[in-house]
């Protein structure tokens, strides 16, 4: 069985374009029996690192908190303590066995096209992330069947997000142009369930997540690296023939 685990980096908010003007949704892909993307592996790595620099395995690791050393995280206002947190965090990430896809939406593309009917970016990439979580299916050496687990972030949102998964088991992914993508009997085929994780639950793979959606924003904004490095983590990317990224591992809806 393969996981998917969501998390997103920017506002999804179309009144903040200015100062947000991309949406990124990640995912990272695990399997939970072979050696192979193992799950177990990358929570235990999770688990040592923890207790080094926290002294317990429950502290969750929170981009946002991170980078403005806040809350669990004032240490990282020695400059000292953050160089090796920040060298032992991306060394993390590295080792960890984990595939990445994720989606990129500019906002400001989709207003214009759309205006007020433009629908929440999460669910644009939404369909995105599905499709390449399907495509990396269909291609499994072994067991060809996946669950998706995503982070809550509000009652409404939660319940959208619900809805258009059922939209999509139901007429398949869409389109920009309202077509059909890929059809409801392939997702239906590989896609078990989806699986809403409460923000405070301390869930390996939706950490993961998060500390990959963020440099994938900085590095489409031309931003440097301002705590896990994008080169890190390009390296996790599902890839094509050629080692391609784009469309495979990465979408940019613009």
């Amino acid at each position: 069985m393969y996981y998917l685990f969501l998390d997103e980096s920017g506002d999804h908010n179309y009144k903040s374009i200015g100062n947000a003007p991309i949406f990124v949704l990640a995912g990272c892909i695990f399997n939970n029996k072979s050696n192979y993307l193992n799950y177990l592996e990358s929570i235990n790595k999770f688990h040592k690192f923890k207790e080094k620099h926290f002294n317990n395995f429950y502290t969750i690791l929170h981009t946002r908190d991170i980078t403005r050393s806040v809350k669990t995280f004032k240490n990282m206002r020695n400059s000292k303590y953050r160089a090796s947190f920040t060298r032992d965090s991306n060394n993390l990430i590295n080792n960890c066995d984990f595939l990445l896809v994720s989606a990129i939406i500019y906002k400001q593309s989709l207003f214009d096209k759309f205006g007020k009917r433009a629908t929440d970016p999460y669910l644009y990439s939404f369909d995105r992330i599905i499709e390449r979580f399907v495509f990396f299916l269909d291609d499994a050496h072994d067991e060809k069947k996946g669950i998706i687990f995503y982070e809550s972030r509000a009652n409404r949102l939660d319940r959208q997000l619900e809805k258009r998964y059922l939209s999509i088991k139901k007429y398949g992914t869409i389109k920009l142009n309202n077509t059909t993508n890929l059809d409801k009997d392939r997702v239906n085929n590989r896609i078990i369930s989806i699986i809403k994780i409460n923000k405070d639950s301390n869930i390996t793979g939706i950490q993961i997540s998060d500390l990959c959606a963020t440099p994938i924003a900085r590095n489409e904004l031309g931003k440097s690296d301002n705590f896990i490095k994008y080169n890190i983590i390009k390296n996790k990317f599902r890839k094509g023939p050629a080692g391609k990224i784009e469309g495979y591992g990465k979408i940019v809806i613009k």
